[in-house]
């Protein structure tokens, strides 16, 4: 069994469209795997443009509200009947019927006659937010809390919850209707709860090796789901690390590989001046080579083929597509199917083509003016 966690943030890698994580939840459970479950916090991605978002999460600050109104309940308490301590105020001010325990209507009722009795004009917070206050106190979800929950909160010194099993809930995206979208690794910022005895073994075969201090704390990052250990191809790996590095979308650079693969026919990995121009009537939608100026093709080969080798790999053309990534919608390429070389699909290639020549080319000239 592993020590229990008490997690402070969380990094998601994200795909930069409208199908990446928006509305995040953290969820933890002291029990099993299977709940129940609590919410540790909740967060929001700044924009469905980013790649990455890191969320940490102060404990301490949303617990504020708690030792907030813990000191107000003493301080009435002191003032009524001489007497600041929890048991006083949970029998004299909070559960006046006796049953020991309060729903939460009882208790709101409650905290209104500690709001009216204050004449401190000190700041209330937690009456703004009183289901985060009776959260706080309720830890069992049982839907009521007692003077032990109380007794319990006010002597607990770690204010983040610890436990064994955590949860990352995505609530929805950016409007995609098709997918939710989550690019790993997904990385975890923890802090390890372990008891004496641990951390002074520990401690004890640190300072033995001469490594470090044992009483420093440092912090436990850990990354609970690799990639790799997630069973993703290496393919795949490829591909979103080239789309981190080069800040682009990752269903971008998925169709534009495809193509670029399905091209290479011989299979080395890279593409030649012929090939490079296949490629691009397919990006810019055109039909036949004419739809393209051969100047402006042969501006483009010198500018990816920078080294003059003669060819370039799919990193090397990335480098140059994300030049004009701007200006080329690649929705048309998306829906590409890998071209039957055949007189049948010649002839229907044809015949589409005498239907909209207008159209197109018009499309076509509008695009290549960009650039």
């Amino acid at each position: 069994e592993k020590d229990p966690r008490a997690i402070d943030g969380i990094s998601i890698g994200l795909p930069g469209t409208d199908a990446g994580a928006r509305m995040c939840k953290v969820f933890y459970s002291k029990v099993s795997a299977d709940g129940p479950w609590r919410e540790a916090w909740r967060f929001e991605v700044g924009s469905k443009a980013d790649l990455t978002w890191m969320s940490l999460h102060n404990y301490a600050g949303a617990f504020k509200v708690v030792e907030d109104f813990l000191e107000c309940l003493h301080d009435i308490s002191q003032q009524r009947f001489g007497d600041s301590s929890l048991e006083e105020a949970w029998n004299k001010i909070l559960d006046t019927n006796g049953d020991g325990n309060l729903s939460y209507t009882e208790f709101a009722k409650a905290c209104n006659k500690v709001d009216l009795a204050d004449q401190t004009g000190r700041s209330r917070a937690w009456m703004k937010d009183l289901p985060a206050l009776f959260w706080h106190l309720d830890e069992d979800d049982s839907g009521v809390i007692t003077l032990d929950d109380f007794m319990r909160i006010e002597t607990q010194k770690n204010r983040s919850p610890e436990a064994r099993w955590w949860k990352f809930h995505v609530v929805n995206n950016w409007g995609s209707i098709k997918r939710l979208q989550v690019v790993g690794p997904l990385k975890l910022f923890v802090t390890q709860v372990q008891s004496r005895r641990t951390l002074l073994r520990e401690g004890m075969a640190s300072h033995a090796a001469g490594v470090g201090d044992p009483k420093e704390s440092k912090p436990d990052i850990t990354q609970a789901f690799t990639l790799e250990t997630l069973g993703v191809d290496s393919q795949t790996i490829m591909l979103r690390g080239i789309a981190r590095k080069h800040e682009l979308s990752y269903i971008d650079i998925e169709v534009l590989y495809n193509r670029f693969h399905y091209i290479d026919k011989d299979g080395s990995g890279t593409i030649e001046e012929q090939e490079f121009r296949v490629l691009l009537m397919q990006i810019f939608g055109a039909k036949d080579c004419w739809d393209i100026p051969v100047q402006r093709l042969t501006f483009f080969w010198q500018q990816v083929d920078h080294d003059n080798s003669g060819a370039v790999d799919f990193e090397e053309f990335i480098i140059w597509f994300k030049r004009y990534a701007g200006d080329i919608d690649l929705k048309h390429m998306r829906q590409m199917k890998p071209q039957r070389q055949d007189k049948a699909h010649d002839e229907e290639e044809e015949e589409e083509g005498e239907k909209e020549p207008t159209q197109r080319k018009e499309v076509l000239k509008s695009s290549l003016s960009r650039f």
